[in-house]
């Protein structure tokens, strides 16, 4: 993701890119340093085959309150057609 760490005050969002090597379905989830589930960004959305850099998120949390600064956790899960199944998890920094 770029930028990170980021400020969600300064840049408002930090995007979220992944490249696949065929078509998916994904999720894309936001969980705390504890493992507690923060915000689903996209889930069961299709995605084709290629890079990918539209999926973002703001810093906030499911109900919309923006997060405390600190480390989070972003799973990105790709379901193929093949019945294959990837998972994907990078550290985003929350800074103020």
């Amino acid at each position: 993701n770029y930028p990170n760490p980021f400020n969600p005050d300064i840049e408002g969002h930090t995007t979220i890119a992944f490249v696949l090597d065929q078509d998916a379905e994904i999720d894309i989830e936001m969980f705390s340093i504890t493992g507690a589930a923060v915000k689903e960004i996209t889930v069961g959305s299709f995605r084709t085959a290629g890079e990918h850099q539209s999926d973002i998120w703001t810093g906030v949390n499911g109900v919309g309150r923006t997060v405390l600064p600190g480390t989070y956790f972003c799973r990105i899960i790709a379901r193929y057609s093949d019945g294959r199944e990837e998972s994907f998890r990078r550290k985003i920094a929350v800074v103020r």
